[in-house]
């Protein structure tokens, strides 16, 4: 079947002279690309309060001059799948990128499923597109485009920074040449760098002294020493992820100074998304029980990332009158891990509390005394079977009342509710069938797992300081809740996210309601002048554009039809393991 862009493509000089004119007038003659800075988690209740404070300068001018508004986003808010909808202005369902982390064997391990590879993606992105008009593009950094594709550019994927990965950047060479140009050499601008150190030095003499009992300890937490620890850790986690995060501003540099052709770059920003998962508390410390000494030597830390990333989008943002496009794809809020059970609920000891599971001395299921135990876990979910004589060695449980017990199992589980509050300490439980192999919670994350009888899931909203009735007696739920140190920040509940559109193509001081993820793509491509699908899901923000913009006739086509051109990583899924690893420092995964 012909592609559907193949009639295009015998004009493509012709429309690659003609989108570096149209664009060229549209922004007042200048010669600076469009630019798409994704700011992962950037949200307007943190950038409202610091721009009123005059600490963001470059995005309160976009902002003012500019058109800005939120951009709803999809629960789960799993960034891999939410910036590929970006990319390509298709849902997960339709693009192939999901977030189907897990595959659980017996023990409970992890093996990656999905390697969040650009292979798994189905559909053309903005890269490939412009690629087909002969627009030279530059894209750094953004989630499931490792291994890199061929375009008509360069490709920085996601995993750049690993140098034992291969195909981490297109074309063949590009990653050699930025290691030599040392934009891997873990630098910061002085300016954090300084603040990081004091920071670090004020923690070192804190900790001092509330280990040597000088200093009271006034904080919540049961495990003083591994607190402090963590919070030891999350300083040089603060340096490193922010290190990180200005490669990206360094490599975008490097390649908009070697390549004064391309005609669009868009470097996307991790870390301030990781900065507030593990900050997010010293930020908005009225919703957490905290010393008085540590929210003081640690407050300064969010705001200082959001006034780093001021800095980078002033740097980058050379041509004011470009059209930019600063996004984000979530929002941020303050978690409930301090004050509601976690991830971490002691599924095991409450069977045991109710009559289901004997544990032997080593804390494995005693099988010949048990009617049930917890075959598998994730983060949130418990695989729970049924102690079967013939299927478990010691079974208890005749096969033939298999099926009952695992409805009464699922009864029981369903109707624990904490008191006073009446939140259930499942928010799903469900039985498995002998054909269930998966498990879809929320749109698009999906569990793979080896065969259970019942899948539950633990309900994060139940009040720590609740209790469980269980037959005669209560029970406080700190009783099964397992202390972790945990994210202070979090985006389940689906916050929206930021954008704001600036340059000669979009109105100025103009407020923008109703944006989605899927609409950014048809946006930059109508910016571009280049041809809009019309099977996209998403729609171009036609109420930001300037009435002169706004006149301009949009080019459509019917489809891009199927992403063609998939590459073959031939060194396989090497990165998989820090990826993993990063996953489970934010509570992705356990």
């Amino acid at each position: 079947m012909a592609h559907p862009l193949k009639p295009f493509r015998c004009g493509l000089l012709r429309a690659a002279m003609l989108a570096a004119l149209v664009l060229c007038a549209r922004c007042g003659g200048e010669r600076g690309p469009l630019l798409i800075i994704g700011l992962d988690a950037a949200n307007w209740d943190s950038m409202d309060e610091l721009m009123a404070q005059g600490q963001l300068p470059n995005l309160a001018e976009f902002v003012r001059t500019g058109t800005a508004g939120e951009l709803a986003t999809y629960v789960p808010t799993a960034s891999p799948a939410l910036w590929t909808t970006i990319a390509t202005g298709q849902s997960p369902d339709k693009h192939g990128i999901s977030f189907r982390v897990l595959k659980l064997d017996e023990r409970g391990e992890h093996e990656m499923l999905s390697a969040l590879s650009s292979n798994e993606r189905l559909v053309p992105a903005l890269w490939n597109v412009c690629t087909d008009h002969g627009v030279r593009s530059a894209f750094v950094g953004w989630w499931a485009t490792w291994p890199a594709e061929t375009i008509d550019g360069y490709m920085v994927t996601d995993r750049v920074h690993d140098a034992a990965v291969e195909h981490t950047a297109f074309p063949p060479g590009l990653r050699e040449d930025l290691a030599q140009a040392g934009v891997f050499d873990g630098a910061l601008p002085p300016e954090q760098e300084r603040l990081i150190r004091e920071v670090r030095a004020q923690f070192a003499a804190w900790r001092r002294g509330v280990e040597e009992g000088s200093v009271p300890w006034r904080g919540s937490v049961p495990d003083v020493a591994r607190y402090l620890d963590d919070l030891g850790e999350r300083i040089s986690a603060y340096r490193r992820i922010m290190a990180m995060d200005y490669a990206t501003e360094r490599i975008t540099h490097y390649l908009m100074d070697r390549d004064r052709s391309l005609r669009v770059v868009a470097p996307y920003f991790w870390y301030l998304d990781v900065c507030q998962h593990l900050l997010w508390k010293y930020w908005r410390p009225q919703d957490f029980t905290l010393d008085p000494e540590e929210q003081r030597i640690f407050a300064p830390l969010v705001p200082e990332y959001y006034r780093f990333l001021d800095g980078v989008v002033g740097r980058l943002c050379r041509h004011r009158s470009a059209p930019v496009v600063i996004l984000s794809d979530h929002g941020m809020e303050s978690s409930t891990a301090e004050r509601c059970i976690n991830d971490l609920f002691d599924v095991e000891g409450l069977l045991q509390d109710m009559g289901w599971l004997t544990l032997k001395p080593d804390g494995s299921p005693d099988l010949a005394r048990s009617r049930a135990y917890v075959h598998a876990e994730s983060r949130q979910m418990r695989l729970l079977t049924v102690s079967v004589v013939g299927r478990e060695p010691d079974g208890t449980v005749a096969a033939a009342d298999l099926e009952p017990t695992a409805a009464k199992l699922t009864a029981d589980l369903a109707a624990l509710q904490a008191m006073p509050s009446g939140e259930p300490i499942f928010k799903d439980v469900r039985m498995l069938t002998a054909h269930d192999k998966s498990y879809k919670a929320g749109e698009f994350v999906v569990y793979v797992f080896a065969q259970a009888d019942v899948a539950a899931t633990i309900n994060l909203h139940a009040p720590l300081s609740d209790s469980l009735q269980l037959g005669p007696q209560c029970f406080g739920l700190t009783r099964w809740n397992r202390w972790q140190p945990g994210a202070s920040g979090q985006h389940t509940e689906g916050p929206p996210g930021i954008v704001i559109l600036h340059g000669a193509p979009f109105k100025r001081g103009a407020r923008l309601v109703g944006a989605r993820l899927h609409d950014i793509a048809p946006t930059v491509l109508a910016v571009l002048g280049l041809p809009v699908a019309d099977d996209l899901e998403g729609k171009v923000l036609s109420d930001a554009f300037s009435p002169r913009f706004a006149r301009q006739q949009i080019p459509t086509v019917p489809s891009y039809g199927p992403r063609v051109g998939r590459r073959t990583a031939e060194s396989g899924e090497s990165g998989d393991a820090a990826i993993i690893e990063q996953l489970r420092v934010l509570g992705y995964i356990r």
